[in-house]
């Protein structure tokens, strides 16, 4: 079985050793992967440093040249069976995954078909879910919408971040592709269809879509820390034009009633009122150009924001359409 692993990622880096553990039951033609982004946190893992090791060609084609002709040609000549897609970050054409006689299998990040699309581990998190896994599908032209050859269930906690989540994901997808892959390498890739009735789809998110509305209630902008925190970009509020990213933060029960947004410094704590009765218990924050700060730091370098009311609500891209 002759595989072209396209792959990025802890996830990436877990699986393609399982395919070298198999030795003649399975040869890496070559790795199709990212070239790290110097504007990223790459806090994960990456397959190269594997790849390098063993003596597999290591190709990073731009998202533009994953269409060409020329990239056709060039998967065309390594001559796989299979393409295998693991966390990589683009859409394969299905004009390269026809190259291969059995096509495309991907492995994906949500228990399909639930969270199809980008960035299913944050939404789930942002979504409140609470169970979560990992799938491998067939590859079709619509994405996550293959046939499932195979998938394991993942269980979210109460105070689930993405990344902890995440680190949940990568064991689950070893051992799912460990256990799969027998059956894949002895040619069998079928699969069963999907229930698209029961499909949900999300897009990408940004920076952007981690400001905080804080009349969704507090329950909501909690999920929005915890899907947003490090490594990712961080959950925002605003004041006086200025960034405060929350990194750190839980609900309270029982606040007095304020202001949509009112922040409050009381003894110690940072507490952030959504006008309901409800607030956000801070335990991380840091204002724009300060260094990421305890309650008790804030407090003594900004006595003046208490009573501040922070932010406004601003619009979010990526929103989910049924599957």
């Amino acid at each position: 079985m002759r595989v072209l692993f396209f792959g990025y990622h802890s996830v990436g880096s877990a699986c393609l050793p399982v395919l070298l553990e198999f030795g003649s039951g399975a040869t890496v033609a070559a790795l199709v992967t990212h070239e790290d982004d110097p504007d990223e946190e790459v806090w994960f893992e990456t397959p190269g440093p594997i790849a390098r090791e063993a003596g597999i060609e290591i190709l990073t084609p731009s998202k533009a040249e994953l269409g060409s002709t020329e990239f056709r040609e060039r998967v065309r000549s390594l001559a796989p069976d299979l393409i295998l897609s693991v966390y990589y970050r683009y859409m394969i054409p299905m004009s390269v995954l026809e190259v291969a006689p059995l096509g495309g299998v991907n492995l994906h990040g949500s228990y399909l078909p639930e969270y199809r699309g980008r960035c299913p581990v944050n939404w789930q998190v942002l979504h409140g879910a609470t169970r979560g896994g990992v799938t491998l599908h067939r590859m079709v032209e619509a994405p996550d919408a293959g046939d499932i050859l195979a998938q394991k269930p993942v269980a979210l906690g109460s105070r689930e971040t993405a990344r902890s989540l995440y680190l949940k994901l990568v064991p689950a997808a070893e051992l799912l592709f460990r256990e799969t892959w027998p059956r894949i390498a002895s040619g069998d890739v079928s699969g069963t269809p999907q229930d698209h009735s029961a499909a949900s789809y999300f897009g990408g998110r940004g920076p952007e879509d981690g400001r905080i509305d804080w009349s969704e209630g507090v329950a909501n902008v909690d999920r929005l820390v915890r899907a947003v925190t490090h490594p990712y970009p961080g959950a925002f509020t605003e004041w006086r034009g200025r960034r405060l990213f929350i990194w750190e933060a839980a609900p309270v029960k029982g606040a007095e009633s304020a202001q949509v947004g009112q922040l409050e410094l009381r003894r110690g704590k940072i507490l952030i009122h959504d006008g309901r009765g409800g607030a956000l218990r801070v335990g991380s924050i840091q204002p724009e150009g300060e260094d990421e700060l305890s309650p008790a730091c804030f407090i003594g370098r900004h006595p003046e924001m208490n009573g501040a009311v922070l932010g406004a609500a601003g619009p979010r891209r990526g929103g989910g359409t049924p599957g």
